[in-house]
């Protein structure tokens, strides 16, 4: 007919060749411009569907991921310039979309490089920056998660990912990232797991700790890191939510015990 659908529908195999395809229906483009709280909907309730292994299996194909990839190009370019409830609505949106990337990295390795193909943590990393500083205050609670999230998924289990983030966000893009978490900082635990825990929970062959360790224990950087770490470990009693002070200390220990074991405590001691 010539006229462009409003949603993204990937199509369906020809011939029956090949496997099944995604039906997920993303917003197109315009779409995150025109209507981002649409967008926001929409892709939260993807977001939900998302948790089935079934559903992200048959959505893991290339037109979709790029589909949410270029939604994300758009929303995060909005960001930053988007104003008042738009400004809200932009904010919902690329959180979900965040989520929805986040939950398609699940045992996928091939979606996990597709992100880093299309260059998402460098396109986050000034934005997380920038925050810091921001004259509006903090983001909203679902952007908070969003954003650790989807970097502890990208990275989980994948060693060429973990290092390309930490080269990307060390020090300063992580520590806004940990900074984000203080509502549940058991997020910021989790991805500094990721990311630091030494690959298959072993030391390099020559005995020495992996470089990405040596970052964190040895580096005026990596000692500032850790302290906003500590940070987010709160005392009994001081947080309204006890579940949320339970998760904390749980992956604060396993990190931390994971240091320890490793001599990493007198390293940062001495720092």
């Amino acid at each position: 007919s010539g006229r462009q659908n409003k949603w993204l529908v990937a199509r369906p195999p020809q011939s029956g060749k090949g496997p099944m395809a995604s039906r997920a229906g993303l917003p197109e483009v315009a779409a995150a411009v025109a209507d981002p709280a649409m967008v926001a909907t929409q892709v939260t309730a993807l977001v939900r569907t998302s948790l089935q292994e079934d559903w992200r299996r048959e959505n893991s194909d290339e037109e979709v991921l790029d589909a949410l990839a270029d939604l994300l190009d758009a929303l995060l370019d909005q960001l930053g310039s988007a104003a008042g409830e738009s400004a809200k609505d932009h904010e919902a949106a690329c959180a979900a979309c965040l989520k929805l990337a986040r939950n398609l990295c699940a045992g996928q390795p091939s979606v996990q490089q597709h992100w880093r193909r299309r260059g998402l943590v460098e396109k986050l990393a000034p934005r997380l920056r920038s925050d810091l500083v921001r004259e509006e205050g903090e983001r909203s609670i679902a952007w908070r998660e969003a954003v650790p999230s989807f970097l502890a998924n990208l990275v989980a289990g994948h060693p060429d990912l973990r290092v390309h983030v930490l080269l990307t966000l060390f020090p300063y893009g992580l520590a806004a990232v940990f900074t984000l978490c203080w509502h549940k900082p058991h997020l910021a635990f989790v991805l500094a797991q990721n990311l630091f825990a030494p690959r298959d929970g072993a030391e390099d062959s020559n005995g020495l700790l992996p470089e990405r360790l040596q970052r964190l224990l040895e580096t005026p950087e990596g000692h500032c890191l850790l302290l906003v770490l500590l940070s987010l470990v709160r005392g009994e009693g001081e947080s309204e939510d006890a579940a949320v002070d339970i998760q904390a200390k749980e992956w604060a220990s396993i990190f931390f015990h994971g240091l320890w074991l490793r001599k990493g405590f007198p390293l940062a001691y001495r720092g």
